[in-house]
C-alpha cells in the first residue's frame, strides 16, 4: 500500500457521550484501495467511528478527513463519494425493494435510466431479483442485509463504509460479498469494515485496527501481527490484547 494516496485519516479523533468517552484519540490511517477491518468488542466504538468519519456524529475533539474532505465541514460532499451499510439497516418496509432503491438513486441524484440500469444489475448480482417488487416488510433479515449492500453501491463510492456486513447472510451470500469486496478493493475502492468473524479478517483484509475501550491499540497487516505474536491466530492474538475468556466465571455458573 505504500505510495497511495491516503483516503481515511484522523488525528486525536474522540466522543464522549454524557461525559463519558467511547472513543479515545483515535489515529487512523487508511489507504486507497485497502481493505481495513476495524475489530473490538460491542462497545468499543467501532459504530461510533464510522459516524464521525460519515459526518453523523460530531466529535468531542479530534480531527478527520475522508478523501481529503473534512468531517466538521464537509458532511454532503462526504456524502457524495461514500456508500454506507448499518448494521441495523431500517429500510421504508412499505416499500418495495426496487422503489427503495429507486428512492436511494434520486438521493444521488442519479438520472433515471442510470439508476435503473445500476438496480437491475446489483439485484441480479444479490439474487433479489424475485423479492424485487415484493415490500420490504416481508423481506427476511438476509434480504435486507443485501438490500443494504445494494443501497451502499448504488452510486458507485469511492470509499465503503460497511457495519458488520456479512451478519445474518447465508454462506453462500457472504462468500459473494466478501469476493466483491476484494474485487472492488482491486479497483481502488477503499472499503471500512467492522465484523466479529475474525477469520475473515485475517485471511482476507489488507490491514486490521483493533478498537479496544475507544482506544486503537494495533494498527498493521494480520500477517505481521501474527508474526509478532509467534504466529498465533488473529483471535488469539485479539484475546490477548483485549481480554481472554474468563474461564472460572463460566466454571463457576456451570456449578
Amino acid at each position: 500500500m505504500n505510495g497511495r494516496p491516503i483516503a481515511i485519516e484522523t488525528g486525536g479523533l474522540s466522543r464522549s457521550f454524557d461525559g463519558r468517552p467511547v472513543v479515545r484519540d483515535l489515529d487512523l490511517a487508511v489507504f486507497e484501495g485497502e481493505w481495513y477491518i476495524f475489530l473490538g468488542h460491542n462497545g468499543a466504538g467501532k459504530t461510533t467511528t464510522i459516524k464521525m468519519l460519515l459526518g453523523l456524529l460530531r466529535p468531542t475533539r479530534g480531527s478527520g478527513q475522508v478523501l481529503g474532505l473534512d468531517i466538521r465541514r464537509q458532511r454532503t460532499q462526504i456524502h457524495a463519494v461514500t456508500g454506507y451499510m448499518p448494521e441495523n439497516l431500517s429500510p421504508y418496509e412499505y416499500l418495495t425493494g426496487f422503489e427503495y432503491l429507486e428512492f436511494i438513486g434520486d438521493m444521488h441524484r442519479l438520472g433515471q435510466r442510470q439508476s435503473r440500469r445500476r438496480i437491475q444489475e446489483l439485484l441480479e448480482l444479490l439474487e433479489l431479483e424475485a423479492q424485487a417488487r415484493e415490500l420490504i416488510k416481508g423481506y427476511s433479515l438476509g434480504m435486507k442485509k443485501k438490500l443494504g449492500f445494494a443501497a451502499a453501491l448504488l452510486h458507485r463510492p469511492q470509499v465503503l463504509f460497511l457495519d458488520e456486513p456479512t451478519a445474518d447472510l447465508d454462506p453462500k451470500a457472504a462468500g459473494l460479498v466478501r469476493k466483491l469486496i476484494r474485487g472492488l478493493c482491486d479497483r481502488g475502492t477503499t472499503v471500512f469494515m467492522t465484523t466479529h468473524i475474525l477469520s475473515q479478517a485475517e485471511h482476507l483484509c489488507d490491514k486490521v485496527g483493533i478498537l479496544h475501550e475507544g482506544r486503537l491499540i494495533v494498527q498493521e497487516a494480520p500477517s505481521s501481527l501474527s508474526a509478532r505474536h509467534g504466529g498465533a491466530a488473529l483471535e488469539q492474538v485479539f484475546l490477548q490484547l483485549t481480554g481472554e475468556v474468563e474461564e472460572d466465571r463460566v466454571r463457576r455458573f456451570l456449578g
